[in-house]
């Protein structure tokens, strides 16, 4: 508690413009986040209705034809499999077939047990299928099919590389913040400062700061997935036989958008502290004190030659930053597409 007063707060209160580059930050990453993931979840809602809707809400079902067992018999006998939670009769087919649909606790096993319910009832093969599609929209293929559906996963690592975007996007906010801090940081280390201490410290700051910015990002992040389902529905209010998208939230989404932001924050402020806090103390002492005379080179290239002494300085800060100039393009690069991936 007594680092946090004399090293957190007093910066704070001194450095307002930092926690509102942090704050800003932070901001940015949940609203995108809850965006894309209130998007997917959505769209995930919508295709399984629209599959329920066409083609039943059945996981497996089993044909009985006309002259096999009666279909009683088979529907007592599927129920004892454990994994079973219900068996219903459909309607039967013109052919006279008697077909029972299944459903089941754990969604991971279907395949194996319905390769124990065709070797158990003495069942053909064809007589047993599964309902691949909707199988598919959780993630659960067929372990034998060589081509399995990977829509899912797609939109799944689309997601994905948003965040790794996020998290590269906004390390540079915490870098700078943090690397205007070197001078404080050898001088705690100089005194006995372990490194663990530092970066705890670093890390609640930016739980600090990012609390309220999270909270407030999530839920326009939640409303602006309401918009664009709503400019969807406008658009394309005039195609025949489409279903209007009704924006659905459940408590999961909204706790996996924040948790989401927040590791998405906490790994980027993480990356920064873990470097300076591992630095030297006399390291940080020398590079807190500010650039050095003979790390400048002279000269700015192009810019130089076009704009003369402020070209030139230009051209000094970018080499200075390369760095920081190559995570900003990786990371726009992967939010670009993410973000048509996504449309």
């Amino acid at each position: 508690m007594a680092m946090w007063k004399e090293f957190s707060r007093s910066y704070l209160a001194r450095n307002p413009a930092a926690g509102r580059t942090v704050a800003a930050a932070a901001l940015a990453a949940a609203f995108f986040l809850s965006l894309v993931i209130g998007l997917f979840y959505n769209l995930w809602v919508y295709e399984m209705e629209r599959i329920i809707r066409e083609e039943g809400g059945w996981q497996a079902r089993v044909t009985v034809p006309a002259d096999g067992p009666a279909p009683e018999e088979l529907l007592k006998a599927l129920t004892d499999f454990a994994n079973v939670e219900s068996a219903a009769l459909a309607d039967p087919t013109p052919e006279g077939e008697a077909v029972i649909e299944l459903t089941f606790r754990r969604r991971g096993r279907i395949y194996a047990d319905l390769a124990l319910i065709r070797q158990a009832l003495d069942l053909p093969e064809e007589a047993v299928q599964a309902h691949e599609l909707l199988l598919s929209r959780y993630l659960v293929s067929d372990p034998q099919d060589p081509d399995p559906p990977l829509l899912l996963p797609f939109l799944l690592a689309v997601v994905g590389a948003v965040a790794l975007a996020l998290v590269l996007l906004i390390r540079n906010a915490f870098a700078i913040t943090m690397q205007s801090r070197l001078h404080q940081f050898g001088i705690l280390s100089s005194v006995g400062a372990p490194p663990r201490q530092l970066r705890v410290c670093l890390l609640q700051e930016a739980a600090v700061l990012a609390l309220i910015p999270l909270a407030a990002g999530t839920a326009l992040g939640l409303a602006g997935c309401a918009g664009v389902l709503a400019a969807v529905n406008a658009a394309a209010a005039d195609l025949a036989g489409r279903q209007d998208a009704v924006f659905r939230l459940h408590p999961l989404v909204v706790a996996g958008a924040l948790g989401a932001a927040l590791v998405t924050v906490l790994v980027s402020a993480w990356l920064p502290a873990f470097r300076l806090s591992r630095m030297p103390p006399l390291q940080a002492l020398q590079d807190g004190a500010g650039p050095q005379a003979d790390r400048v080179r002279r000269g700015g290239g192009l810019l130089g030659l076009a704009f003369g002494v402020r070209g030139e300085l230009a051209g000094c800060a970018l080499r200075q930053s390369r760095r920081a100039l190559r995570v900003a393009t990786l990371s726009l690069l992967l939010s670009f597409l993410g973000f048509t991936a996504m449309l």
